[in-house]
């Protein structure tokens, strides 16, 4: 058998170099991270690159006023740049001032209890994701920045499709 194959590659070395070549690639493709915005245990995972974009949306409980928290994917995490809602309402969490960069904030992730996430919206580029609809077991949703190989997020990719 192992004649076989060096005759193989004797008689084709072009062949050979190209399957080796597909060989290596796969195997340092599958070793590739890639960051992604992991959204609870079982919820999805959005790929993100520096500088992308989102934000929390949410009526606030007491004053019963939008609340839009904005965020930016760094490597380092996510950052809390600004928070968007009524003069009251941000008193009510200790922001003095309104409009942008109000609040810098470096954060890896953040939890919000499962029994509050009724009108939570998070919305990234087109993907608006209801964090009530998600199927989280736990007593909060995680929504955090990771790096998961190649082939984990094609697997979850192709899970979300299959499902």
């Amino acid at each position: 058998m192992i004649y076989k194959l060096v005759k193989t590659i004797q008689r084709r070395p072009f062949l050979s170099l190209f399957i080796l070549s597909v060989i290596l690639a796969a195997g340092v493709g599958f070793g590739i991270r890639v960051p992604v915005l992991e959204i609870g245990e079982h919820g999805p995972r959005v790929r993100v690159k520096p500088g992308d974009l989102l934000s929390l949306q949410y009526i606030q409980s007491m004053y019963g006023v939008l609340v839009e928290e904005k965020l930016r994917v760094e490597t380092e995490g996510l950052v809390l740049y600004e928070v968007a809602s009524s003069a009251a309402a941000l008193e009510y969490l200790g922001l003095e001032k309104r409009g942008p960069h109000n609040v810098h904030r470096v954060l890896t992730g953040f939890f919000i209890p499962k029994a509050s996430v009724g009108r939570h919206l998070l919305v990234l580029g087109k993907n608006r994701i209801r964090l009530a609809d998600l199927n989280e077991t736990g007593r909060a949703v995680h929504i955090r920045t990771a790096r998961l190989f190649l082939w984990q997020y094609l697997i979850f990719k192709l899970e979300s499709k299959i499902i």
